[in-house]
């Protein structure tokens, strides 16, 4: 018995540290995606990470062709739309807000999740869940309290963007759960960066023009921290339940704040630690609070 727990212990910090290591390769691509923006066009950014995240996973599909054997190209393919709708969505944001509330807010699916589930399977959302979600909603009012000049509307635009980013996350996660009770995560992840690189390619072919090898650099960084993402967190949900791992979400948010420190030499101010506070304690709470909820099989 004391084995089996030891192992369990070890596969539950294993994930654990996938986890981390995800969210830090998040908040390091959110950050080249602040810097790339400057010069690069949404389109074009958005069609290279996807590119160039499916250039790196070539080994895998070359040692294992069958990743492409599916019979859910339709739910791949509304997966691949809202995942990229929320890469939009945070790109767009993280040019004109902070790189900590663009990242947090677009890392807020868990505020979302329960009425992506209502909608869905029609479930009621527990009280003891509406809770977490009144301190998370409560946080990004906090965020978009800032002032009312036209400067600091359109900020609060894009805190709504971000936010909206969220939503979209949420619904693609939703696909995700279903299709992994059928589907390899590695099968998940290819047909993911896939559609997104067709989606994209029109972006790509309207916005084009020639890029500096700097500029170059950071698009293959992207594809590359891209890729180690959804690997990592695959891999880490192999070893470790959602429910335990989902808090360790936002250490997304450490790394974006020290990324910002150091580079743009930027603090949250008291306000906005305020609501960065509320939104990661109400996103845990509704993380430990869904454990309780038994998610239905769409059929």
């Amino acid at each position: 018995m004391k084995q089996i727990e030891s192992i369990s212990t070890r596969s539950h910090i294993i994930g654990i540290y996938l986890t981390i290591f995800a969210f830090l390769c998040a908040a390091i691509m959110n950050a080249l995606g602040k810097v790339g923006l400057q010069t690069i066009p949404l389109g074009m950014l958005l069609f290279a990470q996807n590119l160039f995240a499916l250039c790196f996973c070539i080994p895998l599909i070359i040692r294992s062709p069958s990743v492409f054997r599916t019979k859910h190209l339709k739910s791949h393919f509304f997966r691949a739309s809202t995942g990229l709708l929320s890469y939009a969505c945070l790109f767009i944001a993280v040019q004109y807000i902070s790189l900590v509330n663009a990242t947090l807010l677009a890392n807020s699916a868990p505020l979302f999740l329960p009425f992506v589930v209502r909608i869905w399977f029609g479930q009621k959302i527990r009280k003891s869940l509406w809770i977490s979600l009144i301190i998370g909603f409560l946080g990004v009012f906090f965020i978009l309290n800032h002032g009312d000049n036209i400067s600091t509307l359109f900020n609060s635009w894009m805190i709504l963007v971000a936010l909206l980013g969220s939503l979209f996350s949420a619904i693609a996660l939703q696909f995700v759960r279903n299709l992994s009770s059928t589907e390899s995560s590695s099968t998940i992840i290819i047909y993911y960066f896939l559609i997104s690189t067709i989606l994209t390619m029109p972006l790509f072919i309207s916005q084009f023009h020639m890029l500096g090898q700097t500029e170059w650099f950071i698009l293959v960084a992207i594809g590359f921290l891209l890729a180690c993402i959804q690997f990592s967190l695959a891999q880490a949900y192999h070893h470790a339940s959602p429910t335990l791992l989902g808090p360790f979400n936002y250490t997304v948010v450490i790394f974006s704040g020290l990324i910002q420190w150091i580079y743009w030499d930027v603090i949250p101010g008291f306000v906005s630690l305020i609501g960065i506070t509320l939104i990661s304690l109400g996103g845990i709470l509704s993380i430990t609070q869904q454990k309780k909820i038994n998610f239905k099989e769409k059929k």
